[in-house]
Protein backbone atom coordinates (compact mmCIF):
# COMPACT_ATOMS: atom_id res chain seq x y z
CA UNK A 1 0.00 0.00 0.00
CA UNK A 2 1.15 3.35 -0.76
CA UNK A 3 1.06 4.93 2.81
CA UNK A 4 0.47 8.64 3.42
CA UNK A 5 1.11 9.02 0.00
CA UNK A 6 -1.19 11.19 -2.81
CA UNK A 7 -2.75 9.09 -5.52
CA UNK A 8 -4.15 10.39 -8.63
CA UNK A 9 -6.75 7.54 -9.81
CA UNK A 10 -8.18 7.42 -13.53
CA UNK A 11 -10.82 5.20 -14.94
CA UNK A 12 -12.71 4.79 -18.20
CA UNK A 13 -16.34 3.27 -19.32
CA UNK A 14 -17.96 2.86 -22.72
CA UNK A 15 -21.52 3.46 -22.77
CA UNK A 16 -24.29 1.09 -23.83
CA UNK A 17 -27.12 2.69 -22.53
CA UNK A 18 -28.78 4.51 -25.30
CA UNK A 19 -31.29 6.55 -22.44
CA UNK A 20 -28.52 8.42 -21.42
CA UNK A 21 -28.53 11.08 -23.32
CA UNK A 22 -32.55 12.05 -22.20
CA UNK A 23 -33.63 14.07 -19.58
CA UNK A 24 -35.05 11.00 -17.95
CA UNK A 25 -31.61 9.63 -17.01
CA UNK A 26 -29.67 12.44 -16.98
CA UNK A 27 -29.81 13.14 -13.47
CA UNK A 28 -29.25 9.73 -12.77
CA UNK A 29 -26.05 10.04 -14.44
CA UNK A 30 -24.96 13.12 -12.69
CA UNK A 31 -25.90 11.77 -9.01
CA UNK A 32 -23.47 8.60 -9.86
CA UNK A 33 -20.88 10.95 -11.70
CA UNK A 34 -20.63 13.05 -8.04
CA UNK A 35 -20.83 10.23 -5.47
CA UNK A 36 -17.29 9.12 -7.37
CA UNK A 37 -15.77 12.05 -6.79
CA UNK A 38 -16.78 12.72 -3.39
CA UNK A 39 -15.67 14.02 -0.79
CA UNK A 40 -14.52 16.27 -3.75
CA UNK A 41 -17.31 18.68 -4.95
CA UNK A 42 -17.78 19.44 -8.37
CA UNK A 43 -17.69 23.34 -8.54
CA UNK A 44 -18.26 24.38 -12.84
CA UNK A 45 -18.20 22.73 -16.18
CA UNK A 46 -17.60 24.08 -19.97
CA UNK A 47 -19.03 22.24 -23.20
CA UNK A 48 -17.56 21.36 -26.50
CA UNK A 49 -19.34 21.34 -29.85
CA UNK A 50 -18.99 18.84 -32.49
CA UNK A 51 -16.41 21.10 -34.45
CA UNK A 52 -13.72 21.64 -31.22
CA UNK A 53 -15.40 24.79 -30.14
CA UNK A 54 -15.07 25.44 -26.10
CA UNK A 55 -17.46 27.10 -23.92
CA UNK A 56 -16.11 29.33 -21.18
CA UNK A 57 -16.23 28.06 -17.67
CA UNK A 58 -19.52 28.51 -15.43
CA UNK A 59 -19.66 28.28 -11.93
CA UNK A 60 -22.14 24.94 -11.15
CA UNK A 61 -25.66 25.80 -10.01
CA UNK A 62 -27.59 22.52 -10.03
CA UNK A 63 -28.42 19.38 -12.17
CA UNK A 64 -31.34 21.34 -14.22
CA UNK A 65 -28.49 23.59 -15.28
CA UNK A 66 -26.33 20.93 -16.64
CA UNK A 67 -29.09 18.49 -18.00
CA UNK A 68 -29.72 21.98 -20.22
CA UNK A 69 -26.17 21.64 -21.27
CA UNK A 70 -25.87 17.85 -21.58
CA UNK A 71 -28.97 17.91 -23.96
CA UNK A 72 -28.06 21.04 -26.03
CA UNK A 73 -28.21 20.04 -29.24
CA UNK A 74 -24.72 21.99 -29.63
CA UNK A 75 -22.90 19.30 -27.20
CA UNK A 76 -20.43 16.89 -28.16
CA UNK A 77 -18.58 16.60 -24.57
CA UNK A 78 -19.25 17.91 -20.61
CA UNK A 79 -16.61 17.83 -18.43
CA UNK A 80 -16.97 18.59 -14.86
CA UNK A 81 -14.46 19.89 -12.71
CA UNK A 82 -13.71 20.71 -8.62
CA UNK A 83 -12.08 24.08 -9.51
CA UNK A 84 -14.20 27.46 -9.41
CA UNK A 85 -14.55 29.59 -12.94
CA UNK A 86 -11.35 30.99 -13.38
CA UNK A 87 -9.91 29.47 -10.51
CA UNK A 88 -6.33 27.39 -10.18
CA UNK A 89 -6.19 23.51 -10.00
CA UNK A 90 -5.69 21.89 -6.16
CA UNK A 91 -3.66 19.37 -7.26
CA UNK A 92 -3.88 17.80 -3.51
CA UNK A 93 -7.94 17.81 -4.28
CA UNK A 94 -9.10 17.68 -7.64
CA UNK A 95 -11.60 15.78 -9.71
CA UNK A 96 -13.24 16.00 -13.35
CA UNK A 97 -15.16 14.28 -15.25
CA UNK A 98 -16.29 13.93 -19.29
CA UNK A 99 -19.52 12.92 -21.13
CA UNK A 100 -18.80 12.26 -24.44
CA UNK A 101 -21.40 12.11 -26.43
CA UNK A 102 -20.94 9.53 -29.82
CA UNK A 103 -19.62 11.79 -33.05
CA UNK A 104 -23.23 11.80 -35.15
CA UNK A 105 -25.47 14.80 -36.22
CA UNK A 106 -27.58 15.42 -33.09
CA UNK A 107 -31.36 14.72 -33.25
CA UNK A 108 -33.32 14.48 -30.10
CA UNK A 109 -35.12 11.45 -31.18
CA UNK A 110 -32.29 8.85 -32.28
CA UNK A 111 -30.55 6.38 -30.05
CA UNK A 112 -27.09 7.36 -31.76
CA UNK A 113 -27.14 10.69 -29.57
CA UNK A 114 -26.29 8.08 -26.36
CA UNK A 115 -23.68 8.57 -24.39
CA UNK A 116 -20.06 7.00 -25.95
CA UNK A 117 -18.10 7.67 -22.86
CA UNK A 118 -17.49 8.44 -19.44
CA UNK A 119 -14.20 9.76 -18.23
CA UNK A 120 -13.11 10.42 -14.69
CA UNK A 121 -9.75 11.42 -12.38
CA UNK A 122 -9.02 12.39 -9.16
CA UNK A 123 -6.85 12.88 -6.17
CA UNK A 124 -7.30 10.54 -3.27
CA UNK A 125 -5.89 8.93 -0.60
CA UNK A 126 -5.21 5.07 -0.13
CA UNK A 127 -8.09 4.81 2.57
CA UNK A 128 -10.79 6.61 -0.20
CA UNK A 129 -9.97 3.68 -2.74
CA UNK A 130 -12.73 1.48 -1.59
CA UNK A 131 -15.36 3.81 -1.93
CA UNK A 132 -14.29 4.97 -5.10
CA UNK A 133 -14.13 1.72 -6.49
CA UNK A 134 -17.82 0.67 -4.99
CA UNK A 135 -19.36 4.61 -6.91
CA UNK A 136 -17.54 3.51 -10.01
CA UNK A 137 -19.37 -0.25 -9.56
CA UNK A 138 -22.81 1.36 -9.42
CA UNK A 139 -21.85 4.00 -12.58
CA UNK A 140 -21.06 0.76 -14.61
CA UNK A 141 -24.32 -0.32 -14.27
CA UNK A 142 -25.92 2.31 -15.27
CA UNK A 143 -23.67 2.67 -18.35
CA UNK A 144 -24.43 -0.91 -18.84
CA UNK A 145 -20.33 -0.81 -19.74
CA UNK A 146 -18.43 -3.23 -21.49
CA UNK A 147 -15.37 -3.35 -19.85
CA UNK A 148 -13.66 -0.45 -17.81
CA UNK A 149 -10.42 0.08 -15.72
CA UNK A 150 -9.01 2.29 -13.02
CA UNK A 151 -5.78 2.89 -13.26
CA UNK A 152 -3.36 4.32 -10.22
CA UNK A 153 -0.64 6.59 -10.06
CA UNK A 154 1.71 8.73 -7.72
CA UNK A 155 1.90 10.78 -11.03
CA UNK A 156 -0.59 13.18 -12.08
CA UNK A 157 0.68 13.33 -15.60
CA UNK A 158 0.63 9.79 -16.07
CA UNK A 159 -3.03 9.11 -14.51
CA UNK A 160 -4.02 11.30 -16.81
CA UNK A 161 -2.42 10.15 -19.79
CA UNK A 162 -4.63 6.98 -19.17
CA UNK A 163 -7.28 8.45 -20.16
CA UNK A 164 -6.72 9.82 -23.45
CA UNK A 165 -4.63 8.34 -26.63
CA UNK A 166 -1.85 10.42 -26.27
CA UNK A 167 0.87 11.32 -23.53
CA UNK A 168 -0.30 14.19 -21.17
CA UNK A 169 3.52 16.55 -19.87
CA UNK A 170 2.28 16.72 -16.44
CA UNK A 171 4.04 16.98 -13.42
CA UNK A 172 7.26 14.62 -13.36
CA UNK A 173 10.07 14.20 -11.45
CA UNK A 174 13.37 16.41 -11.29
CA UNK A 175 15.39 13.34 -13.35
CA UNK A 176 15.12 14.47 -16.97
CA UNK A 177 17.18 12.86 -20.24
CA UNK A 178 17.53 13.91 -23.66
CA UNK A 179 16.44 12.62 -27.19
CA UNK A 180 18.63 12.31 -30.44
CA UNK A 181 16.44 15.60 -31.70
CA UNK A 182 18.00 17.13 -28.27
CA UNK A 183 14.69 17.69 -27.30
CA UNK A 184 14.09 17.56 -23.12
CA UNK A 185 11.54 14.40 -21.69
CA UNK A 186 10.78 13.39 -18.91
CA UNK A 187 11.19 9.97 -17.18
CA UNK A 188 9.52 8.25 -14.11
CA UNK A 189 9.48 4.47 -13.29
CA UNK A 190 5.41 4.28 -13.84
CA UNK A 191 5.58 5.82 -17.38
CA UNK A 192 3.43 3.74 -19.50
CA UNK A 193 3.32 6.60 -22.19
CA UNK A 194 4.48 4.18 -24.94
CA UNK A 195 1.98 1.94 -24.22
CA UNK A 196 -0.73 4.84 -24.36
CA UNK A 197 0.57 5.87 -27.58
CA UNK A 198 -0.17 2.41 -29.68
CA UNK A 199 -3.44 2.42 -28.51
CA UNK A 200 -4.31 5.28 -31.23
CA UNK A 201 -4.31 2.67 -34.02
CA UNK A 202 -6.85 0.60 -32.29
CA UNK A 203 -8.96 3.19 -30.93
CA UNK A 204 -11.83 1.95 -32.69
CA UNK A 205 -11.97 -1.56 -30.87
CA UNK A 206 -11.29 0.37 -27.05
CA UNK A 207 -14.39 -0.10 -25.31
CA UNK A 208 -15.30 -3.18 -27.22
CA UNK A 209 -12.12 -4.79 -25.93
CA UNK A 210 -9.92 -3.89 -22.78
CA UNK A 211 -7.17 -1.41 -23.74
CA UNK A 212 -4.94 -3.20 -21.11
CA UNK A 213 -4.23 -4.45 -17.53
CA UNK A 214 -4.81 -2.26 -14.49
CA UNK A 215 -4.76 -2.15 -10.86
CA UNK A 216 -8.80 -2.72 -11.12
CA UNK A 217 -10.67 -4.52 -14.12
CA UNK A 218 -14.48 -3.95 -14.91
CA UNK A 219 -15.69 -6.50 -17.20
CA UNK A 220 -18.99 -7.36 -18.43
CA UNK A 221 -21.44 -9.50 -19.16
CA UNK A 222 -19.97 -10.37 -22.47
CA UNK A 223 -16.11 -10.08 -21.87
CA UNK A 224 -16.87 -12.68 -19.05
CA UNK A 225 -18.34 -15.55 -21.10
CA UNK A 226 -15.29 -14.84 -23.37
CA UNK A 227 -13.02 -15.76 -20.64
CA UNK A 228 -14.84 -18.97 -19.87
CA UNK A 229 -17.67 -17.47 -17.95
CA UNK A 230 -17.77 -16.49 -13.89
CA UNK A 231 -16.82 -19.95 -11.99
CA UNK A 232 -13.32 -19.76 -14.40
CA UNK A 233 -12.63 -16.19 -13.84
CA UNK A 234 -12.85 -16.14 -9.62
CA UNK A 235 -10.87 -19.40 -10.12
CA UNK A 236 -8.28 -19.18 -12.52
CA UNK A 237 -7.83 -15.04 -12.77
CA UNK A 238 -4.28 -14.04 -10.64
CA UNK A 239 -6.09 -11.42 -9.12
CA UNK A 240 -6.08 -10.82 -5.20
CA UNK A 241 -10.23 -10.18 -5.93
CA UNK A 242 -12.78 -11.07 -8.19
CA UNK A 243 -16.38 -9.52 -7.14
CA UNK A 244 -19.88 -10.26 -8.94
CA UNK A 245 -21.62 -7.16 -9.45
CA UNK A 246 -24.95 -5.88 -11.94
CA UNK A 247 -26.15 -7.96 -14.24
CA UNK A 248 -23.13 -10.68 -14.74
CA UNK A 249 -20.11 -8.10 -14.40
CA UNK A 250 -16.78 -8.87 -12.51
CA UNK A 251 -14.66 -6.68 -10.89
CA UNK A 252 -10.92 -7.65 -10.70
CA UNK A 253 -8.72 -6.21 -8.29
CA UNK A 254 -4.70 -6.97 -8.71
CA UNK A 255 -3.28 -6.48 -5.04
CA UNK A 256 -5.17 -5.69 -1.89
CA UNK A 257 -4.37 -2.24 -1.85
CA UNK A 258 -3.44 0.19 -4.50
CA UNK A 259 0.49 -0.26 -5.29
CA UNK A 260 3.04 2.00 -7.86
CA UNK A 261 3.40 -0.34 -11.01
CA UNK A 262 7.14 -0.47 -9.87
CA UNK A 263 6.94 -2.98 -6.93
CA UNK A 264 7.33 -7.05 -7.67
CA UNK A 265 3.53 -7.33 -6.79
CA UNK A 266 2.47 -5.25 -9.42
CA UNK A 267 5.00 -6.17 -12.27
CA UNK A 268 4.43 -9.83 -11.87
CA UNK A 269 0.73 -9.75 -11.54
CA UNK A 270 -0.05 -7.62 -14.62
CA UNK A 271 2.45 -9.73 -16.18
CA UNK A 272 0.19 -12.63 -15.54
CA UNK A 273 -3.02 -10.78 -15.65
CA UNK A 274 -2.02 -9.98 -19.06
CA UNK A 275 -1.67 -12.82 -20.09
CA UNK A 276 -5.26 -14.30 -18.69
CA UNK A 277 -7.20 -11.40 -20.57
CA UNK A 278 -5.18 -12.00 -23.38
CA UNK A 279 -8.43 -12.93 -25.84
CA UNK A 280 -10.31 -9.62 -24.74
CA UNK A 281 -7.71 -7.29 -25.03
CA UNK A 282 -7.10 -4.80 -27.69
CA UNK A 283 -4.89 -6.35 -30.98
CA UNK A 284 -1.70 -5.24 -29.45
CA UNK A 285 1.80 -6.59 -28.53
CA UNK A 286 1.26 -7.51 -24.90
CA UNK A 287 2.86 -4.79 -22.89
CA UNK A 288 3.98 -5.81 -19.54
CA UNK A 289 5.77 -9.36 -21.34
CA UNK A 290 7.71 -6.88 -23.72
CA UNK A 291 8.44 -4.53 -21.34
CA UNK A 292 9.70 -7.69 -19.04
CA UNK A 293 12.03 -8.86 -22.00
CA UNK A 294 13.07 -5.78 -22.53
CA UNK A 295 14.52 -5.45 -19.02
CA UNK A 296 16.05 -8.22 -18.80
CA UNK A 297 17.84 -7.88 -21.79
CA UNK A 298 19.24 -4.71 -20.25
CA UNK A 299 20.17 -6.61 -17.14
CA UNK A 300 21.91 -8.92 -18.79
CA UNK A 301 23.38 -6.21 -21.04
CA UNK A 302 24.86 -4.87 -17.59
CA UNK A 303 25.91 -7.81 -16.10
CA UNK A 304 23.67 -7.22 -13.14
CA UNK A 305 19.78 -6.84 -12.65
CA UNK A 306 17.21 -3.95 -13.60
CA UNK A 307 14.04 -2.71 -11.97
CA UNK A 308 11.56 -3.19 -15.50
CA UNK A 309 10.97 0.12 -17.13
Amino acid sequence: MIRGSLLYGSAVFASRNPQLATESKTSELLDCIEACCLPHRMASFFTVTPSGGMSRSKAIEGHEQLERAWLRSTTSELHLATEPPGGRSNLESLAWASLQRHHVPYVRTRAENYLQRATLHRSMAATETVAFIDALRALFQLLDAPCGYLHVSTDLGLAQAELGFQPIMGRRPTETAQDHAGSIYYTHPEDTNDRVEQLARVRSLVGSRLRGTYWGTFLGREMVDELGGADRVRREAPVHLVEPFGNGALYLQLTPEPEPITTPAMQTGLLALEQFLQPVLVPLPPYWATRAAKAAQRAAASGGTTPPA
